[in-house]
């Protein structure tokens, strides 16, 4: 009994590894002051959700960028403004919305893997193979919108394994309303990337273990009509409707056409996808060469079956020549699956040495004590640290709160060392203080680069209004100034809303 009790200890160690990785690289991010621009700006927008600035179909980000956001549809940002309005306007929001999430999607990837794969026991390997990869662990601390869509389509997934493998017509037809329930959830929540299941039912036809060919015919036309016929509500209505028009003509046929931002245009993004999968299988290629024996490589109907699923997710993003490296995020479950099966022989030998053998267990053991002693400190260390956006945080966050909000500062770009500064500089204003940044220099309150060489003079009208002792920033109010009068006052200039979303 004792040695069995060790035995599934092991187990349980090695089941643990992918959420102590979590804990170890992510949980620590969050904990301190800082974040990507546009899980600030999401967070901002669902905030002023909350408190009932903007509408599911017209969200307000700022008074001078994005009054009205059509960038993305607005589904996983509404369920943020329901957070913000349990537990208030707090940073915890959002850094606890995405970490859940992140935990949510370890578990779905593990559900895949047990649904699909023969070798139920290894089903910590594609968890881990995913969470250690940049580009995943990147995205999950900084609250991207593919954080939300991932847990629905792989939600979806698993109804589809579920459908194609049904034993009567009328449970593959359900599974497959149910998958496309959470494909247009995800489709509401980052747009046009969520449709990418809709293909799954044909890949499982052909690849599935143990399907059944007459019911993934049935779950696939369940599928395709039961998502065209959710999204006819939303034609219907003309909120939607609106939406919807501007959203494709501003975000996706610009994107199509490259009169957005240009970034990993067209098959260039395959490149960066090459670099991020480079640690996992470069991990999965030190197992091999730790190998007794040489194994072949798993290429099985599973692994094909994985990896055809990881290309359509992927795949699409060739015709578009707007592709930031986290577009990726919503593939990457599906490669780590499709690298743990081509491996799945060597995994299986890894996973005996750990539990069998005395250097093994040692090994699991210094692993699992290593990462659980790096999680504690790097999250003592970053309480309350500042982490990212410093320019930012080291004036307006660790000096305490400034007493104005909701209005309009002026600020000058050449104030500023950048466009990604200026973008930083105003998420985070919107976000804490509902202040939007304007180009018009006559307003009472100005932002001011400070202690720089390169800093314009302050005018003597205007007196320092916060913080007390700025580092790079301050606020200053200047309503005796009027020096810098070059506009009108009732000009009010709108920044380029060409950001990073």
């Amino acid at each position: 009994m004792s040695r069995m009790k060790k035995f599934l200890d092991k187990k349980y160690l090695l089941f643990s590894l992918p959420f102590l990785f979590l804990f170890a690289v992510i949980f620590p991010k969050l904990l301190g002051h800082g974040m990507f621009l546009d899980g600030v700006l999401y967070a901002a927008i669902a905030r002023n959700l909350s408190q009932n600035i903007g509408t599911f179909w017209e969200p307000h980000y700022a008074q001078t960028l994005y009054p009205s956001f059509f960038e993305h549809p607005a589904l996983s940002i509404y369920i943020q403004s329901i957070l913000f309005d349990i537990f208030g306007d707090t940073r915890w929001v959002e850094k606890g919305y995405t970490f859940v999430l992140s935990l949510l999607q370890l578990f779905l990837v593990i559900k895949i893997w047990k649904n699909i794969s023969k070798e139920k026991e290894l089903f910590w390997a594609p968890a881990l193979i995913f969470i250690i990869t940049p580009v995943v662990f990147w995205t999950m601390a900084n609250n991207e919108l593919e954080n939300t869509l991932l847990v629905f389509t792989l939600s979806s997934t698993l109804f589809i394994i579920r459908g194609c493998r049904a034993k009567h017509n009328i449970e593959a037809i359900f599974c497959g309303l149910i998958s496309a329930v959470f494909i247009i959830l995800a489709f509401l929540s980052k747009g046009v990337f969520a449709l990418y299941p809709l293909v799954f039912p044909f890949f499982c036809y052909f690849f599935l273990e143990n399907a059944n060919k007459k019911k993934a015919i049935a779950c696939q036309i369940s599928l395709l009509f039961s998502t065209l016929i959710l999204f006819i509500p939303f034609i219907l209505n003309e909120s939607s409707y609106n939406f919807f028009k501007i959203y494709f003509e501003q975000q996706v046929y610009r994107s199509l056409s490259g009169h957005r931002e240009v970034d990993n245009p067209h098959f260039e993004i395959f490149i960066v996808l090459l670099k991020e999968i480079i640690v996992p299988i470069s991990l999965c290629f030190v197992i091999v060469a730790f190998s007794k024996s040489m194994k072949l490589f798993n290429f099985n109907r599973t692994t094909v079956l994985y990896f055809f699923m990881a290309l359509a997710a992927s795949l699409p993003l060739v015709i578009s020549s707007k592709n930031h490296g986290w577009y990726l995020m919503i593939s990457m479950p599906f490669y780590a699956l499709a690298i743990a099966s081509l491996f799945i022989n060597y995994l299986i030998e890894f996973k005996d040495w750990c539990i069998r053998t005395r250097g093994g267990s040692l090994f699991l053991y210094s692993l699992v004590i290593s990462l659980s002693c790096v999680a504690i400190i790097l999250s003592i260390r970053n309480y309350n640290r500042v982490l990212k956006n410093a320019q930012y945080h080291n004036d307006f966050t660790m000096q305490g709160k400034m007493l104005l909000e909701n209005t309009v500062i002026s600020f000058f770009p050449q104030w500023l060392r950048g466009k990604g500064e200026t973008w930083m500089m105003l998420g985070n204003f919107a976000r804490d203080y509902k202040i939007s940044l304007s180009l018009n220099p006559n307003l009472r309150f100005r932002l001011f680069l400070v202690n720089d060489p390169e800093a314009i003079e302050v005018p003597k009208g205007c007196r320092l209004f916060f913080p007390k002792n700025p580092k790079e920033f301050a606020v200053y109010d200047c309503i005796e100034d009027s020096s810098m009068s070059l506009l009108s006052e009732n000009n009010e200039i709108l920044l380029n809303s060409e950001a990073q979303t």
